[in-house]
């Protein structure tokens, strides 16, 4: 089977065949691809005057145009999406830490093995660890954060993939509209 002018195919191999462009985004002469241009128009980019440009499929996944059920339109040719995201604090919902610490006034109850009503004591001899003394309750708003961490940290968003070859047909058959 011949294919159609702008067809995209997936390919797996290492060259790009005969009558076929790698989808990379290049940009094309109208003059020189005149078919090509009438059948997928600039829609991808160029001027529409002198050039055209060829979809670039390199890095991206194709999604189907158009509304699926609970789903935002994706309208054709449109891109969306990242590769990887920034993460930061409004990323996390709202959550609460416990916190412990001794004021000072605990009676020296040292004892060498860790519970869940112990913490890390300043060590003196060997006896590492002291016990829980009363709770002691915070003002409100008298902590913060110590810190927001490194905000420029960024987290790969990209599903498992295979890399193959999308190539578009620039010389073939052209395609009649079944209307």
């Amino acid at each position: 089977m011949d294919a159609f002018y702008g067809e995209i195919r997936l390919l797996p191999y290492s060259f790009v065949p005969q009558n076929f462009l790698p989808c990379d985004g290049r940009s094309l002469l109208i003059q020189q691809y005149s078919v090509l241009f009438s059948v997928i128009g600039n829609r991808f980019g160029g001027d529409g005057k002198t050039t055209f440009m060829l979809p670039n499929l390199n890095g991206r996944v194709v999604m189907g145009a158009g509304q699926g059920t609970g789903l935002p339109n994706a309208a054709f040719a449109s891109t969306a999406g990242a590769d990887k995201v920034a993460l930061n604090s409004l990323n996390y919902p709202p959550h609460n830490h416990g916190f412990t610490a001794r004021d000072g006034t605990e009676p020296d109850q040292r004892v060498d093995i860790p519970s869940t009503t112990t913490y890390l004591a300043q060590p003196r001899n060997i006896n590492l660890y002291n016990t829980v003394g009363t709770t002691q309750t915070l003002a409100e708003g008298s902590m913060t954060d110590a810190g927001t961490g490194n905000g420029n940290i960024e987290r790969n968003l990209m599903q498992p993939y295979l890399a193959l070859a999308y190539c578009i047909c620039v010389e073939g058959e052209y395609p009649i509209r079944n209307d």
